[in-house]
């Protein structure tokens, strides 16, 4: 049996004290790479959280401890293209950044962000490549060999409602 690759954390509150309002995400950071809007190539760490139907996703160009950040002012819109085990999954992502989270998925339903999370339940290979408003496109791949760890992992975090 592989590593899991996902892991169950919990956020915090002003007081730094854990709530117990769980969230899914990778256990080890995803590296990939991000090419600015002069087409240079440059490393990315990527980390996915995932919550109910909430799916967001913090990018950090350069080794950079805080994430890229959007407003709501000028929030940051992402084109999001996933293939799965080496085969397009057929839709295309939406994402929207106005703070330092990608939020994935229509707002006004969430048909985007369970078609996503179904296939998240199958664990295996996943290439993400996103295009951003500001002329940059980030890709990078998950390998969740665990074999039902995230299903699990979701189960009960949902249990918990």
């Amino acid at each position: 049996a592989s590593p899991n690759f996902w892991e169950i954390k919990y956020f915090v509150n002003q007081q730094k004290e854990f709530t117990d309002v769980g969230y899914i995400t990778n256990k080890n950071p995803i590296i990939g790479t991000y090419t600015n809007s002069q087409g240079k190539t440059n490393p990315l760490k990527a980390k996915i959280m995932i919550k109910d139907k909430a799916i967001g996703i913090k990018l950090y160009e350069n080794g950079r401890e805080s994430a890229i950040k959007g407003s709501k002012q000028e929030p940051i819109e992402y084109e999001i293209k996933v293939h799965h085990n080496n085969k397009n999954i057929d839709t295309i992502f939406r994402g929207i950044n106005e703070t330092d989270v990608i939020v994935v998925g229509n707002i006004i339903s969430s048909t985007q962000q369970t078609i996503l999370i179904n296939y998240l339940k199958l664990g295996g290979k996943f290439q993400f490549h996103l295009k951003s408003s500001n002329n940059k496109a980030y890709r990078f791949t998950i390998h969740d060999q665990s074999n039902l760890g995230f299903s699990n992992m979701l189960n009960s975090l949902n249990k918990g409602k």
